[in-house]
Formats: structure tokens, sequence, C-alpha cells
């Protein structure tokens, strides 16, 4: 073999480690596949499938949001409609429908409810307790369907924006196996290309071309920034420890910019025909996830100290991986489903305030409450030094991140009404991450002077964190053979640090305190 030399075995408990990581990410690809494989989209309304409608049941085919104009002055006149042909509608409905193996007896029918409370305000025990011909008296039109039907609906709305469904119900007691089906609709009050967006998701597309434009700038920002620690590395210590921090943060920068360019995409596409690409809005919750789990374990970190009082290793990616992994791929998931469910078909809620996504609220709760455990315990080894100040401003600052999807949740479900918790929830989010970057971004500055994190210089600040770190690391200490100590020893406060800058040597007295020895002349 030579001269080369074998490679050292990891330890068990990194080997597990690694093994871990390795079979989560194959698993959330391998369910991601089945998902893109076999999702139904609910996200448009530009809507094709086929359904089988059971005996005596309703099932609903798809939900789409209309804007409304004030102007208009529809009215009901002895039960029909009378309107000012000079004045456009708020929305129209096209429905191609063909029933396969209907005999005579059966009786199929198309029916339009909207979220007004004497029509379908939302899924419910009472809703479900109605009968099928009861359920029909609910409805705003009615269509009987006996064979292949071509519909169309004006919409007009005047008030506000509201929810329409479209649904087929089966009252004869026999059902159908087979029921061919496309919907289409439009928001003709809007431009053009927002025409084939549900009111809620009207201002998703231009909000996600300002986070491509954001987060491009801010990959450039960062990339300056490891390029300026890079050529400082041959001689500067500090620089070594802080390219790790900085080249996850440039990795969570990149992650963002991918997920909102993905979106941007499938907007664009989906502005064109109303159906889009499923499977990139898709890609795009994946990779925004990834980005997230980036970004909390950034903040925990700097919760811990790490790269501002002590230095960052290896080990603190993988207790991170472990710590927060379960947790974004839950939301993954939920997001998933809260987007391609069928169940999203007849509820307007938001997916985190379903009993699912309240449990996701409650980790998430749990994260900032271990966020604001870290920060205080590492304030108490700090003992009042300069750093101090740091935890107490943009720590606090950098917890309002966790925040952000309980008061996103808590909104949509106690202020906002349906038609506009997506949008808002949606910038209370991503707005909120990208101030986090940003702030990270800015810390990092190589002319940055005022920063708390070791990066650029070496001080004796930094040189005194080469002493044993705090009992949550998991390497094991390196304890000098010249220095014969009863037992290990943490250094839990500033004052136990010794000299570093001297070039005496150290031992343990009666007391078990650590005080340097007098050099013998």
């Amino acid at each position: 073999f030579g001269s080369s030399t074998w490679p050292k075995p990891l330890p068990a408990r990194a080997m597990y480690s690694r093994i871990a990581g390795m079979a989560l990410l194959r698993g959330t690809g391998i369910t991601m596949l089945l998902l893109l494989t076999s999702m139904q989209t609910c996200l448009g309304m530009l809507i094709r499938g086929s359904q089988a409608v059971p005996a005596n049941s309703t099932i609903f085919l798809g939900k789409f949001c209309f804007s409304f104009n004030p102007m208009d002055d529809w009215r009901r006149d002895h039960g029909k409609l009378a309107y000012n042909h000079s004045i456009s509608e708020s929305g129209r409905l096209e429905m191609d429908l063909k029933v396969h193996h209907i005999s005579p007896h059966q009786s199929i029918h198309v029916l339009l409810f909207d979220d007004e409370a004497h029509s379908f305000p939302g899924p419910s025990g009472q809703w479900d307790a109605l009968s099928c011909k009861e359920r029909m008296k609910h409805a705003k039109d009615v269509f009987a369907l006996t064979g292949e039907r071509r519909i169309h609906v004006n919409l007009r709305e005047k008030l506000r924006p509201r929810w329409w469904y479209v649904a087929l119900v089966d009252c004869s007691g026999l059902g159908v196996t087979s029921v061919d089906y496309e919907l289409h609709a439009t928001n003709t009050l809007y431009a053009s290309w927002q025409a084939e967006f549900s009111s809620d998701k009207r201002w998703a597309l231009p909000l996600c071309l300002f986070m491509c434009v954001f987060y491009l700038i801010l990959g450039a920002m960062q990339r300056r920034v490891n390029v300026a620690l890079a050529s400082l590395s041959s001689d500067c210590a500090g620089s070594k420890a802080a390219h790790p921090f900085a080249r996850i943060l440039f990795a969570g920068v990149i992650l963002e910019l991918t997920a909102c360019s993905l979106e941007a995409l499938y907007n664009v596409l989906y502005a064109r025909d109303g159906h889009g690409v499923p499977a990139l809005h898709a890609m795009a919750l994946l990779v925004s996830s990834c980005s997230n789990f980036v970004l909390a374990s950034l903040l925990l970190l700097v919760s811990q100290g790490k790269c501002i009082s002590y230095k960052m290793v290896a080990a603190d990616g993988l207790r991170m991986l472990k710590l927060l992994g379960p947790f974004f791929v839950a939301c993954l998931f939920l997001e998933l489903w809260g987007d391609f469910a069928a169940s999203r078909t007849y509820s307007t809620d938001y997916a985190y305030t379903t009993r699912c996504g309240f449990l996701i609220i409650l980790v998430d709760l749990g994260l900032f409450g271990q966020y604001v455990r870290n920060t205080q315990r590492t304030m108490s080894f700090e003992g009042g030094r300069a750093h101090t100040l740091f935890y107490r401003t943009w720590g606090v600052i950098y917890s309002s991140w966790f925040l952000a999807l309980p008061f996103s949740a808590l909104l949509s479900k106690l202020v906002l009404a349906p038609y506009i918790w997506y949008i808002v929830s949606l910038c209370v989010t991503k707005c909120l991450t990208a101030f986090v970057y940003l702030a990270l971004v800015i810390a990092l500055w190589p002319e940055n002077t005022r920063t708390s994190f070791k990066f650029v210089v070496s001080t004796p600040e930094w040189m005194m964190e080469t002493c044993p770190s705090p009992p949550s690391r998991s390497e094991e200490v390196e304890w000098p053979s010249i220095i014969d100590m009863p037992k290990k020893q943490w250094i839990m406060r500033p004052a136990d640090l010794p000299n570093l800058l001297s070039k005496q040597p150290f031992a343990v007295d009666a007391a078990d305190t650590l005080k340097p020895l007098r050099s013998i002349q």
C-alpha cells in the first residue's frame, strides 16, 4: 500500500448519528416521490379528474375564492337574478361533466355552494346530519346531470370576496361509479396575469418575485463574507472556526432563494393556465423546510454561545439534526397535506389550525422555550462579560423567528377572514425569515467592527475558547500531560479562567481551584 494511510474509524456514536441522518433523508425523499406521483392538486380551479359518487352522499370537487365588485347592484326579484348588464361579473365558472353508466332511475346533481351561513359555512356536525334533499336546499344553484353536460356560470359578488364550492350529490340511493369532470374558474375583475388566481392567492406571485430578488442580493453579500473569511484563514485562528457557521448560513440563504424561485416559477405557470406544475410547488415546500431547518439550527447554536462565547464543533450540527429534523419533516408533510389532500376541497382552515397543526405549534413553542433556556444559561456562564448585551438585544430579536408560525396561526384562527389569512401568514413567515437571515449576514460582514461573532480578528477572548467548554460539547477534552489533576474540572465562570497569555504552568491546590505556580528561578 506504500505510504498511504488508513482512515481513522468513526466513533460508534458518530457512526450511528450519521446512519440515522442518512436514513431520515432517504425516508423523506421516498415519501416525497410517493406524494408527487399520487397527489391530486387542490391548489387551483382548473381541475380534471374522475370521481365515484356513493349512494346518498355529497362529494366536493373543488373550491375557489371569487372577488367582488362594490359597484354591482344585482338583486333577486321573485327568485330571479336581476342586474345591470353594463357592470362586469365578479368571476366565471365553466364545468364539463360526463356520467358513465347511469340508469333512468338514478339522480345525480351538480351543486354550487358559497360560504354564507345559510349555504355552506364549512364542515361541521350539523352539516353532516343533513339529508341529501336538505343539502340540495342549501345550494345556490342545482344542475341535473343525466349524461354529458357543459355548464357556464357567471358569479356576482358586491360585499366581499367569497368562497364557492362545486359538489356532486346522489339522492337516488343508487350511486354512480364514475363521473368525469373538468372545472375552470377565473376572476374576471383582475388583470390578465391574475385572473387565474383565487382571491386569497392574488399577490403570491409578486411576493415570491420580491423575495427572489432579496435573497439573490443577500446571497451575493454572504458570498463576499465567505471570501473575506477564507482570505484570512491562513493567518487568523478565529476565521478557521468561523467557516462552518458562515458556510451553513450561505447554504440556508441559497436554499431559501431556490424555494422562492421554484414557487415563483410555479405561480408564473399557474397564471397561464390555472393549473401550473404542482410538483414545483411541492419541491418549493421541501426546499423551504430545509432552509427553515438551517436557520433554526443556527439560532439554537447562537443561543448556546457558539461562535460568540465558545467554538463551534462538528458534533453541534449532528445534535441539531437529531433535535430539529423530525419537527421540520412533520411541518413539510402538514403543508403538503394542506395543499393536496382531498379534504381541502371543502375546508378553508389554515393547516396549522387543525389538530395536527396545533401539535406542531406546541413543538414550535417548545423550541422557543429551549432557545430562551439556552440563552439564559449562556448569559449565566458569561458572568457579566461584554457579550451579555448581545444576548439581551439581538438574542431577543432572533427569538421572534420561532414565534412567527404560532402568531400567524393565531391570526388565522381568531382575527383574519378565510380569504385573507393565506397572504398574511405568508408575509409574516417569509418577511421574518428574511429579516433574521439579513441580521445574521450583517453580523458576519467583514467591516462590521461591533459584531459579537468571532470571525475576523483573533482576540484574547477568542483565545480563551481553547479552554474546556461547558458539558454540552460531546467531544472529550484533552488535558495536558504536564498537569497532574486529581479530577476533570469544568471552568464555569470567567473568574476561574487562567491567564492564557502567560507561559506559567498551572496546577490544582487543596481547594481544587486553578492557580498559577510560581516559576522556579
